[in-house]
């Protein structure tokens, strides 16, 4: 019986013996994730400021090394290169290979990128359901311009079947956001229900926040209208006096 206790015992301080170390093989691990993500920070921000000075040659040298270490942000920095030709060689190719590999990673940049190559057919075939998975991909994550492209194909039925009801929760979301265009796009949606025959929804959906928002960006570019109106009517007048003078 005393061995027996004796066997427990040490096989509970072996036991506690590799607990410790996992533990601290773990916490090591983790430090040096920091310190690795501190330093692909670093050598991004230097890339950063080097294209704002145009050395793309040494934001390219700063970031392929992380691209191809696996770092998402990075392998979408270089895609941007490959898509303007900036210290690589111009390739449309490339371009999306290095966005796939943001994207797959969850880098929303990317995906926005991604889905608007396949939106246009650039360096890969066109494929409008592609893009539309690729745009949603963004657009939950926050993307602006990618929760736009959504709205737009639910609206156009591109990608995915037509759904205009769909379309006008993401314009809300958008123009809520401050997203002019996707304001003027809920005044259409009006438009379509009124000659529908549904004018009391539309009476109701006008006084909350976005209908009113859509309502001032009319107005707005009216005003510009008129102003450019004014603008060239009296440039025409000074240009009579002096002909005439």
């Amino acid at each position: 019986e005393q061995e027996e206790k004796l066997r427990r015992k040490e096989e509970a301080r072996l036991s506690a013996e590799r607990a410790q170390r996992a533990a601290d093989k773990e916490r090591a691990a983790k430090k040096e994730r920091k310190r690795a993500a501190l330093r692909a920070k670093v050598k991004i921000d230097q890339a950063h400021r080097a294209i704002e000075k145009g050395d793309y040659d040494k934001a390219v040298l700063l970031i392929s090394d992380l691209a191809i270490d696996g770092n998402a942000t990075a392998q979408y920095e270089l895609a941007l290169l490959y898509e303007v030709g900036k210290g690589v060689g111009k390739s449309e190719e490339e371009a999306v290979n290095w966005f796939s590999e943001a994207a797959d990673q969850g880098n929303k940049q990317a995906q926005h990128k991604l889905g608007s190559y396949y939106a246009r057919g650039i360096g890969v075939e066109e494929s409008q359901k592609s893009a539309f998975s690729w745009y949603l991909k963004a657009a939950k994550k926050g993307h602006l311009l990618a929760q736009v492209e959504i709205a737009h194909m639910y609206f156009q039925g591109k990608g995915v079947k037509q759904n205009r009801s769909e379309a006008e929760q993401w314009y809300i979301k958008t123009a809520k956001r401050g997203h002019d265009g996707s304001a003027a796009k809920l005044l259409e949606l009006a438009e379509l229900r009124k000659e529908a025959g549904r004018e009391a929804e539309i009476e109701r959906r006008r006084v909350s926040e976005f209908w009113k928002k859509a309502e001032l960006v009319r107005k707005r570019k009216e005003e510009e209208r008129l102003r450019s109106v004014k603008l060239a009517k009296r440039k025409r007048e000074e240009e009579e006096r002096r002909v005439f003078k």
